[in-house]
């Protein structure tokens, strides 16, 4: 059976409007970001040659007329990576201590 994965990529998105990548980035599942860009990179390989089809390749990750907010590289950017973490009510610095 041949799927036409780039179809599933192009037409999928959440309420929001997120693509599947565009989702695991905003959501730091990093491993699966990957998974489907490699995806997308395949897909993107014209049958004609080994060139990638650079504008099919974005839209399926970053279409557009996407909202700014939900591009990967600014989410990427802004994503929160405190060196804190809760523990209950205290919250305790992860720094190792000089």
């Amino acid at each position: 059976m041949n799927y036409n994965f780039s179809n599933f990529f192009h037409f999928t998105r959440n309420a929001e409007g997120c693509t599947p990548f565009m989702y695991a980035v905003k959501g730091r599942a990093y491993t699966a970001a990957m998974t489907l860009l490699d995806t997308v990179k395949r897909v993107s390989i014209t049958k004609d040659s080994q060139d990638m089809d650079k504008a099919n390749m974005l839209g399926m990750l970053y279409p557009t007329g996407s909202s700014l907010d939900n591009s990967p590289l600014h989410v990427l950017c802004c994503n929160d990576t405190c060196s804190f973490t809760w523990t209950g009510a205290e919250h305790i610095n992860q720094v190792s201590a000089r």
